[in-house]
């Protein structure tokens, strides 16, 4: 990560966490795998119904290394604390492995609220 650009912030109310930052990359060597970020509180696992622990949220990707297929998102999931970045979104199947298609000009921008139990 570039030290100048490697920060978020969030507002917390009640149970409802806001995030929002631009992060940049400076450097890489051979990424692989999902693209994580750290999350300031763990996420929602009270079990409610039709997925609704689950969340998702706004991240725009700049000077990815390679085309990154259909709409880049980011989606939480219950009891953990990162949120991960994926593609291909309006494609017949979602990009979970988009560390790849990073490079050392990579930055993006990141926006959503999620839900916590406390």
């Amino acid at each position: 990560m570039d030290s100048l650009y490697d920060t978020a912030a969030y507002v917390k109310i009640g149970k409802v966490v806001h995030i929002q930052g631009y992060v940049a990359i400076s450097s890489v060597s051979s990424p692989s795998g999902q693209l994580k970020l750290s999350l300031p509180f763990t996420t929602s696992h009270s079990g409610m119904p039709e997925l609704s622990d689950y969340s998702q949220g706004s991240s725009t990707i700049r000077d990815a290394g390679t085309n990154i297929p259909g709409v880049t998102y980011h989606v939480t999931v219950p009891n953990e604390t990162v949120l991960r970045i994926v593609g291909g979104g309006g494609q017949t199947a979602h990009i979970d492995t988009v560390a790849g298609y990073c490079d050392a000009a990579t930055s993006f921008w990141i926006g959503g609220t999620y839900r916590t139990d406390t």
